[in-house]
C-alpha cells in the first residue's frame, strides 16, 4: 500500500490551522511555536520524500530491464530496393 497523501495533507493543514489560531492569541516567541513548526517541516519533508519514491516506482523499464535502453528510438527505415524491383519487372 502506498503513502496516504490525502491524510498527510489534511494533517499538515490541521497543524497550520492550529499554529495560526495560537498566533492570534499568543506572541510567537518560540516557547510554543517551535514544536508546531518542527512538525509542519517534518511532514513537508515526508511528503516530498514520498513523492520521490512514488515517481521512482513509475519509471518505465523495457524488456531489457534498463530504463535508458527502453527509451531509445529504434528507427527502421522502410526503403524499397529499387534495383531488385527492376530486375523482377524485367523478367
Amino acid at each position: 500500500m502506498g503513502y496516504n497523501f490525502k491524510a498527510a495533507r489534511f494533517h499538515g493543514e490541521l497543524l497550520i490551522s492550529i499554529y495560526r489560531k495560537m498566533n492570534r492569541n499568543f506572541e510567537d516567541d518560540g516557547t510554543w511555536s517551535w514544536w508546531l513548526k518542527d512538525q509542519i517541516n517534518e511532514l513537508d519533508q515526508e511528503i516530498a520524500a514520498a513523492h520521490i519514491t512514488q515517481n521512482a516506482k513509475m519509471t518505465t523499464v523495457g524488456s531489457s530491464g534498463h530504463p535508458e535502453l527502453h527509451m531509445k528510438n529504434i528507427v527502421v527505415p522502410i526503403v524499397p530496393q529499387w534495383h531488385e524491383i527492376e530486375q523482377v519487372l524485367k523478367e
